[in-house]
Order: C-alpha cells, then sequence, then structure tokens
C-alpha cells in the first residue's frame, strides 16, 4: 500500500494555491488536521491519535473548525482549530 495515500475533506478560503485552508485527511493509516491560518503561510498539521479511520467529519462555525474521526465501533476523537 501506498504510505502517502490521502482522502479527506478540505476547506479553502479561495481557489488560489497559497489560501488559508484546513484540511481533515487520512494519510497513511493515522488521520491528521491540516491548516494553513494565514495566506501564504505554512500548512500546520496535527496528527491524531486515531488510526484506520472509516469516518472524517469537518465542521465550520464562525471562524473554528472540528475534525471528528475515528474507525466503526471505536470512540471517535474531536480536535478542533480556529482560522
Amino acid at each position: 500500500m501506498e504510505a502517502h495515500r490521502k482522502i479527506g475533506w478540505m476547506v479553502r478560503s479561495t481557489l488560489d494555491s497559497d489560501s488559508t485552508h484546513v484540511n481533515a485527511a487520512v494519510h497513511g493509516d493515522v488521520l491528521h488536521l491540516y491548516s494553513s491560518g494565514r495566506e501564504g503561510g505554512p500548512t500546520e498539521e496535527a496528527r491524531s491519535a486515531v488510526k484506520g479511520a472509516d469516518v472524517i467529519q469537518l465542521e465550520r462555525k464562525g471562524d473554528s473548525y472540528t475534525m471528528v474521526g475515528g474507525a466503526i465501533g471505536d470512540a471517535f476523537v474531536t480536535q478542533r482549530y480556529r482560522i
């Protein structure tokens, strides 16, 4: 299996490649939250303890984003990020 495969959700402020963004993604087998809070800024990464997530949710309320994920049958994990 490809170690760098990814699947998930991405929210961007514009379609420009350097726009602010938040991503909730399974990268390999680990659930990650990727984000950049300023245009052209570096992408930060927060790894979750979740491995093999079957469910990924990304919710926005104002300038806050919440990622929820987990494997079916296990407790889901929540992480938050504010832009």
